[in-house]
């Protein structure tokens, strides 16, 4: 069975970053968090491309993952 076009979207961005294992479960979970909190624009239960780097780049600098 094929992924969600949603998660398949994530864990792209999530391999994109360097996010593996534990680091990509957080990420999907700050995904979710910013899609519950308003913070993007959520059409079709996804986020943006450049909504989810932005959210990655914020990912990174939370965690130190300079």
């Amino acid at each position: 069975m094929a992924k969600k076009s949603d998660i398949k979207q994530v864990d792209d961005v999530a391999a994109a970053h360097g996010f593996t294992g534990p680091l990509r479960a957080a990420f999907g979970e700050a995904v979710e968090d910013a899609k519950a909190a308003g913070v993007f624009d959520v059409v079709g239960g996804k986020v943006s491309w450049a909504d989810l780097n932005e959210i990655a780049k914020d990912f990174k600098l939370e965690r130190g993952l300079q």
